[in-house]
């Protein structure tokens, strides 16, 4: 659930006055027509084991955008609008934009077999932040916890009909749909809890189920109207919909004595027609597994994501891991749902960034943990921007735009991320191999204060046993010089094979020990089979050479074996994946080869040995050998205002030679000429390089050592880099400019502001601006409109106008006018309503 702090009691008459100039009818929240025998709209896909799925969560507003049309939903409400400028506003993203994903292929390319949308239903108006880096901004119901309406579609989303085509499309591709639902609580100030007071608990917290949760309206599901308008409207939305999954938010907070009839065959959640997954954000086994016992198919599993956090994430001990799976709280662990981040947690990838881990080992460690979790008991879910290994610092209440764990998700960076194909080839091993999804597990090896090795067995009955050994150093491991880990009775003697393809020197001994060794920050998945590498029968000498599309590798024939030939194999540098070049092998005589038709880039090379007994060594290899020339690497770097100026200093380039580092402080950068404080610079020749940002007029002031490999904006105020250039008007500045009158007001009126700008909705009184009373006197108030930006410079004309309903009272006088200043912020005080 989206958790925020308001200081809730400043903002019940910011709310109040929202709620009364929006124009909902009265009852609007109650169901209309609508009976739990209603027939069947849409049908879901055959039940299935969901231990065999995969799942991802998409959170609506920020995944895809498809239908502009509804960006703004009704635009009758302040906080209506989307901006993307605001991370706790509207953004865009709809069931539209998820159906086309669907319908490109998106999920199925990345393997998922399910996904986890939003809340689906209307939401109050948003409410003003009171503290924070967005104070002053509206906090919108974007990621949809605060229910206005539990039987009505939210219009920034689209729908029924828009959702119903999402579910649809979803299932012509086989993926099931989870539609996530909040049965604890309405939104804030919603219209429900002044209609049925009785229906709310309102007295102080005793427990979890007794209290508001965060100042939310709480429902006494012991209440037995509520609880028949709960269970009508999870009917509603599955027997209208078709989906195929619940996830069931804040389940810890809603009372016990609700879940058996809601688990119960022909209740709400019968697992034979929906399937729910419970989240209670707590790491106690134990009470988790008390929602299992009271029917829940699944729960979030918070223990293992805490492990998986410490561990992996934060360059911990992976015996917190080991402890979580051998814990034996759990009448049956695999019914669990794991995760390794999600909307309401800092990303994997902050939580070592943020403890001083480079990104590119973070990025290993997050590949390491995402292995992990799809090799473990239960049902993997994914959280949208994994697959690119975004960060997050956390909600974005508490942090800015581009720090939060909310941003808009990046399609263009999916298209090069290593980890999308991971994720796929993970999944690929689930499906084909039934130990992973429904076997036992099996302890191997645990760190127990030694090399941080961990691994475990995956067996089920008359399937292939699997192997997973996770290395959480920073080293190599050489599992025989650790006494290697026993497989007897696992894995059979001799060669083993990788499930997802990865290279690898494993194979088990005539002590049916598992030996070999593991790369750092690496988890390698293997069952028995395949070929053993030969020891001592690797080339020597390997070097590589490119031209203009061409790349030529060179070795010398190992002296420890005979050759019977050789492969070679290719990748571009940074890709996880070699391709074998050679389709059939080179003669044994062969010392060298030549690949053609390369494009420009950077490729990695490894040459592979054969021996007359068919076996193929593991392999050397030679990186970053360059083909063509770089047309040049151009980085561009918007600096923090206090900054004199911008200079780049760089060094490692990559090719070789291409260009000489700089020289302490840098070069100077070149202004761009789209402002908003950008520079940049160009690298001729460079495909790769390290640098670092700093102020030529006080060089302590600098960045963080950095890494870029393509054209990028590094954002010196966020510390973020971005692929494509941020939103930034060449000609058109803006500025914020707050508006502020005194009024009187009789009851149920409210001041609004329009004018002859867009921004002020041309004259439009229907989708006038609110404004927010406060500092009143019996019925004279000020009245204060929120941060408006407007274009510099421009001149507008505007009035105040009051509202009751549909009646509209305008200022006398001529229009007043303003001319907006030249930058910064802004505050209109135009004294007395005239």
């Amino acid at each position: 659930m989206s958790k925020i702090k308001l200081g809730f009691a400043g903002t019940l008459a910011v709310t109040s006055f929202l709620l009364a100039g929006c124009g909902v009818q009265k009852d609007a929240a109650l169901p209309i027509n609508y009976s739990s025998s209603d027939s069947l709209h849409s049908q879901a896909l055959p039940a299935t084991d969901w231990r065999k799925e995969v799942l991802y969560f998409a959170l609506t507003d920020r995944f895809a955008n498809g239908n502009t049309s509804n960006d703004n939903g009704n635009n009758n409400r302040a906080g209506d609008a989307k901006d993307l400028g605001n991370p706790m506003g509207w953004h865009g993203g709809d069931f539209a934009g998820l159906r086309q994903k669907i319908e490109s292929g998106y999920f199925s390319n990345l393997g998922v077999t399910a996904i986890w949308i939003s809340p689906v239903t209307l939401q109050v108006p948003a409410v003003m932040a009171q503290s924070g880096p967005n104070s002053g901004k509206y906090h919108a119901g974007y990621a949809a916890y605060w229910t206005e309406d539990f039987f009505q579609v939210e219009p920034h989303f689209g729908n029924l009909q828009d959702l119903k085509d999402l579910v649809n499309a979803a299932h012509a591709k086989g993926l099931r749909v989870v539609q996530d639902m909040v049965l604890n609580h309405a939104g804030y100030e919603a219209q429900l809890a002044r209609q049925k007071p009785s229906w709310f608990y309102k007295g102080s917290c005793i427990n979890d189920q007794k209290c508001s949760l965060d100042g939310l309206p709480d429902f006494d599901q012991d209440n037995s109207e509520v609880k028949q308008y709960l269970n009508d409207s999870v009917n509603y939305w599955v027997s209208q919909t078709g989906i195929d999954g619940i996830r069931m938010d804040t389940i810890k907070h809603v009372n016990d004595s609700y879940w058996p009839q809601f688990f119960a065959a022909g209740g709400p959640g019968d697992a034979s027609k929906v399937w729910t997954v419970g989240e209670a954000f707590t790491f106690d086994p134990g009470y988790i597994n008390k929602y299992l016992n009271l029917g829940s198919p699944s729960m979030f599993d918070f223990p293992l994501y805490g492990a998986l956090r410490d561990s992996l994430g934060k360059r911990g001990s992976l015996d917190g891991v080991a402890n979580v799976l051998a814990n034996t709280s759990y009448s049956d662990s695999s019914r669990l749902t794991t995760f390794l981040d999600n909307h309401d947690v800092r990303r994997f990838m902050s939580e070592g960034i943020e403890n001083g881990i480079p990104f590119n080992e973070q990025r290993e460690r997050l590949d390491a943990a995402l292995s992990l979790q799809f090799t473990v008991r239960g049902t993997p879910s994914v959280y949208y921007g994994t697959e690119i290994a975004m960060q997050g610092k956390g909600d974005p209440y508490n942090n800015p735009s581009g720090q939060t764990n909310r941003e808009d998700m990046n399609f263009s960076a999916a298209s090069t991320s290593s980890l999308v194909t991971r994720i796929k080839a993970l999944s690929d091993a689930r499906r084909a191999n039934p130990a992973l999804t429904n076997g036992a597990h099996k302890e191997l090896w645990r760190p127990g204060g030694g090399a941080n090795l961990y691994a475990f067995a995956r067996t089920l009955s008359g399937e292939a046993s699997i192997v997973t050994v996770v290395n959480g150093s920073d080293g190599t491991l050489d599992l025989g010089s650790l006494g290697g880990i026993s497989v007897s009775g696992l894995l059979s003697s001799g060669s083993v094979t990788e499930l997802t393809g990865r290279t690898n020197t494993l194979s088990v001994n005539s002590s049916g020990k598992l030996v070999g060794t593991v790369p750092a920050r690496t988890v390698l998945i293997v069952k028995s089979g395949g070929t053993p590498p030969p020891a001592n029968c690797n080339p020597t000498a390997l070097s590589g050479q490119g031209s203009s599309t061409s790349a030529t590798v060179n070795w010398t024939a190992p002296s420890g074996c005979t050759v019977t030939g050789y492969n070679v194999y290719s990748k571009g540098s940074g890709s996880p994946t070699y391709t074998r070049l050679t389709s059939t092998p080179l003669s044994s005589t062969a010392t060298g080869y030549t690949a053609s038709n390369l494009a420009t880039g950077s490729y990695d090379f490894k040459v592979t040995t054969l021996t007359s007994d068919g076996k193929e060594s593991a392999g050397v290899e030679v990186t970053g050998v360059q083909v063509g020339t770089p047309a040049g690497l151009t980085v561009h770097f918007k600096k923090p205002t206090a900054w004199g100026g911008a200079n780049i200093h760089h060094w490692n380039a990559s090719p070789t030679g291409a260009v000489t580092d700089s020289t302490w402080p840098g070069k100077t950068m070149t202004a761009e000429t789209v402002g908003c404080g950008w520079y940049k610079y160009t690298l001729p020749g460079v495909s790769s390089t390290n640098l670092l940002f700093v102020d030529p007029s006080a060089t302590t002031r600098k960045t963080a050592d950095l890494s870029r490999a393509k054209e990028g904006w590094f954002d010196g105020t966020t510390n973020t880099w971005s692929d494509t250039q941020p939103a930034c008007d060449p000609i058109t500045t803006t500025t914020k400019v707050t508006f502020q009158v005194t009024a009187s007001t009789t009851l149920g009126q409210n001041v609004f502001l329009v004018g002859d700008v867009t921004e002020l909705k041309a004259w439009d009184t229907a989708n006038a601006l609110s404004m927010t009373p406060s500092g009143c006197s019996g019925s004279t108030c000020t009245w204060t409109s929120a941060p408006i930006e407007l274009k510099s410079n421009a001149g507008i004309q505007f009035k105040f106008i009051k509202k009751s309903g549909s009646s509209v009272s305008w200022e006398g006088g001529s229009n007043r006018t303003y001319t907006v200043p030249a930058t910064g912020t802004a505050s209109y005080n135009g004294g007395s309503w005239r």
